[in-house]
């Protein structure tokens, strides 16, 4: 009907508003440790599971576009990471067992680890040593996952875009880096 509100207007208006909220939760010095320990890295390695491991996925492609070597793990090509290596682990609850699995095999490589997660306190954080907070929370009215890969996902593009003018990349660049298909 004409001139009515549609329901995901309202839905829409509240995630994104619930997503600025937690952005503005995030420590900018942990951010930019975040971004250092990139930068500082030999090879970039992103780990998540479902809905948070799209995002991840998200962010690698992203990544490579600036000329980072980054890989996926569980992909047929991705080598196994080493101690000049970051592993950047992604699990809004932080107990997720595949992520969490990866975690335990990459600190008995003595990989360097960091998780992103709305749980300080669980198995991925103690795990990885360091942890990025994505304060989300439980989600509240938002099922699931909904509000943590929401801010997540703006997060990690808020950082490519951050890293790219750290590094003075230019768009031209990243797009001669773009997949051919």
């Amino acid at each position: 009907m004409t001139g009515m509100n549609d329901p995901m207007q309202a839905h829409a208006r509240d995630l994104l508003e619930s997503t600025a909220k937690c952005l503005e939760g995030i420590d900018p010095a942990a951010a930019a440790h975040f971004r250092r320990q990139i930068c500082d890295a030999r090879h970039v390695f992103v780990a998540g599971a479902g809905r948070t491991g799209y995002v991840a996925r998200c962010f690698a492609m992203r990544l490579m576009h600036l000329g980072f070597p980054v890989h996926v793990v569980g992909e047929a090509t991705a080598p196994a990471p080493t101690h000049q290596d970051l592993l950047l682990l992604f699990s809004g609850t932080g107990e997720t067992l595949s992520t969490c699995e990866v975690a335990s095999r990459a600190a008995d490589r003595h990989v360097p680890m960091q998780a992103v997660t709305a749980n300080p306190e669980s198995r991925l954080a103690r795990t990885a040593g360091t942890s990025l907070v994505i304060p989300a929370g439980e989600g509240g009215r938002f099922p699931l996952g909904t509000l943590f890969e929401s801010v997540l996902f703006a997060f990690l593009d808020a950082s490519v875009l951050a890293l790219k003018d750290e590094m003075k990349v230019k768009d031209d660049e990243m797009s001669a880096r773009h997949a051919l298909g």
